[in-house]
């Protein structure tokens, strides 16, 4: 008999939630007594949504990695999971030891005294700033090798800014204006890149030119993450449920 694969999301009733995925020689929608594998024993769920049906293990199990990272089930108090998935297996990384966990009154008010007017003066964070400019920056004159330009690359690579970064970034940027230097600057960058002359010039250099190995497997991984992405759309979209109940959690605390 073969198999049927899906991705679910078993509940408490005004509980936390889980995600997972399974196989099993059964209808999805029959299979009503599994729960999911988790270590959490206080969570004691007593519904289940199937999110989404595969073909194959793997397809599941990708699916079950997506909604892992976009819910952030480890660190995420509305869900029981303790470990993400990940493509090549399960991981505890970036679990907070927290989880769950509240400060005393006494805890709190220890920080909160100990950082209280911790801000820097504006003579020390001028001083810091001219420490670091011109000659007294590391870099000066230097410039990144290849390798370290690889390493700073890779780091970064595949990493999303959150939303309260955005937000530190717009509220420094907020009320200030480039000087008519810096405009005339930006309007000279931005017209060499249209004209006909510089077109031909990167269209001679593209022409004939073989990508390396290291390349294509870029494309193919960025390729893979936008195919993630879109199954991630649709699973999104077909887990409102899953939405509705963590409304509904947040609503009865």
């Amino acid at each position: 008999m073969s198999k049927h694969f899906y991705v679910y999301y078993s509940y408490e009733e005004f509980g936390r939630g889980y995600i997972g995925s399974r196989g099993c020689k059964c209808l999805p929608e029959d299979d009503s007594k599994y729960y999911g594998s988790f270590w959490d024993k206080t969570f004691k769920p007593t519904g289940k949504i199937i999110l989404a049906e595969f073909d194959n293990r793997r397809d599941a199990y990708d699916a079950e990695v997506v909604l892992h990272k976009f819910y952030d089930v480890v660190n995420n108090l509305h869900f029981a999971n303790q470990s993400r998935a990940l493509t090549s297996g399960f991981t505890t990384e970036g679990l907070s030891t927290f989880k769950g966990r509240k400060h005393s009154e006494e805890s709190k008010k220890k920080i909160g005294a100990a950082s209280k007017g911790r801000k820097p003066s504006e003579e020390t964070r001028k001083l810091k700033s001219k420490q670091m400019s011109g000659e007294g920056n590391h870099m000066y004159g230097g410039t990144h090798t290849p390798e370290a330009r690889e390493r700073i690359g890779a780091a970064q690579r595949g990493k999303i800014i959150e939303d309260w970064h955005k937000e530190r970034i717009r509220q420094a940027s907020k009320g200030k204006k480039h000087s008519e230097e810096t405009k005339r600057k930006m309007r000279e960058a931005a017209q060499s890149y249209r004209t006909a002359e510089y077109r031909k010039k990167i269209s001679d250099k593209l022409t004939g030119r073989k990508l390396s190995d290291e390349t294509r497997e870029r494309q193919k991984i960025a390729a893979k993450k936008r195919c993630e992405m879109q199954k991630l759309d649709r699973m999104v979209k077909q887990s409102n449920q899953v939405n509705f109940l963590i409304c509904l959690w947040e609503s009865d605390f």
